[in-house]
């Protein structure tokens, strides 16, 4: 079981597609938290799911005493973010390799968001 800084159920949920279409943002004209982008989330949960490599990604002060933040991003792709218990630094728990982000951001980052 996962240890939470923040015991709320936004921050331990995982979302799936059926839940997402009552955030989209062409539904409110409030902005909502999360911020549901279908081709975003489509993008992490089909291509970078299979193509993309997550790589640990310790923190710099080098211990190893995490507590969780979040499991998904602000667009409820599964991301899990971390605070460090030992500095206080806050990280992805882990990070897609340098050659994935060159390639998100050479190819698909204006045309998915």
């Amino acid at each position: 079981m996962y240890n939470f800084i923040i015991n709320h159920q936004r921050f331990r949920k995982q979302f799936n597609q059926n839940e997402l279409n009552g955030y989209s943002e062409k539904n409110n004209r409030i902005k909502r938290f999360p911020q549901y982008v279908k081709n975003y989330y489509n993008f992490f949960n089909s291509y970078a799911k299979e193509k993309y490599k997550l790589i640990k990604n310790n923190c710099l002060c080098g211990a190893c005493n995490d507590i969780i933040l979040s499991l998904t991003d602000r667009h409820c792709v599964n991301f899990i973010t971390v605070v460090c218990k030992n500095c206080g630094l806050i990280r992805a728990k882990d990070y897609y390799r340098n050659q994935d982000i060159e390639d998100f951001y050479s190819n698909f980052y204006r045309t998915n968001a």
